[in-house]
């Protein structure tokens, strides 16, 4: 069985349950229904919300894919204080994105993204020790980068 990049970094719980998908109520299965209404596969868990007025679902792993890029520093902390308090110990947030060189100086794709987020977007790429910081300010510790072979990076933080 063929695994997402990152799929090694949350290993199911024992025992399994299903991951919940969380998306905005117009994105949401069913064009908005109220959380768990509909379902999807018998392997997803569908929840309508708005991530900063709602609070996240619980769960022992949270992730971020190329969502804290969109936004500000502070806006980033807000929503990973959320995660912290809906993660169940001992949990952990991934946070999947592009990542720029520890100098800035690349790579060229993330730095011509960068470029896209500052007209588009209020946010930015970051660093790798820059997404390490949002991480320990909302609370989380034990932090760990794993860069993959392309765009595609890992920074996790577990719930002390």
């Amino acid at each position: 069985m063929r695994h997402p990049p990152c799929a090694g970094a949350a290993p199911p719980p024992h025992p399994p349950r299903p991951p919940t998908v969380s998306h905005s109520r117009a994105a949401a299965p069913g064009g908005g229904a109220p959380p768990r209404a509909r379902r999807g596969p018998p392997r997803l868990d569908f929840v309508g919300g708005d991530f900063f007025a709602d609070e996240l679902p619980h769960g022992d792993c949270l992730a971020f894919g190329y969502i804290l890029s969109d936004w500000d520093d502070d806006t980033c902390v807000t929503l990973l204080e959320k995660a912290y308090r809906a993660c169940e110990a001992p949990g952990r947030v991934l946070i999947m994105d592009r990542l720029f060189d520890d100098d800035r100086s690349g790579p060229l794709a993330t730095a011509a993204m960068n470029l896209v987020m500052h007209i588009e977007m209020a946010g930015r790429h970051r660093t790798a020790a820059e997404f390490v910081a949002l991480l320990e300010r909302a609370g989380f510790g034990g932090c760990e980068v794993r860069r993959g072979s392309g765009e595609k990076h890992l920074v996790i933080g577990h719930k002390k």
